[in-house]
């Protein structure tokens, strides 16, 4: 009787030897597959972090050009001071019409006209 029992708690053992072992290789298989998941999730933070700062680096430089120029306003100067001003800084033509809502054209008509006549007095 003593010998069954003793065989029965050696199998009783094992068995329970082999569910820890099952159980601890399953659970090793869960924590691989989160682990990658999060590398996964890390790898995804990093290019979304490094987009964040390319795009905060761009909006630094254009900050930058905006207060290089301190474009004053139309109320207190004329239009075309404000062209030869910003061309002076080195905006292009679609530039300048833009930022002043001016037809290109016209933009380009004016500097053309400066050009040729320098000494002509800005006048309206």
């Amino acid at each position: 009787m003593l010998g069954k029992f003793v065989k029965f708690k050696k199998r009783s053992d094992e068995s329970i030897n082999d569910i820890v072992t099952f159980q601890l290789a399953e659970a090793n298989e869960i924590a691989d597959i989160i682990i990658e998941r999060i590398e996964k999730k890390i790898h995804i933070l990093k290019e979304l972090e490094s987009d964040v700062d390319r795009k905060i680096a761009i909006l630094e430089h254009l900050l930058k050009r905006v207060e290089l120029v301190n474009v004053p306003s139309l109320e207190r100067v004329d239009r075309y001071e404000e062209i030869l001003h910003l061309k002076n800084k080195g905006f292009k033509l679609q530039e300048i019409s833009r930022l002043l809502n001016i037809p290109v054209g016209e933009v380009e008509l004016f500097l053309n006209l400066r050009k040729n006549h320098p000494q002509a007095k800005l006048s309206q």
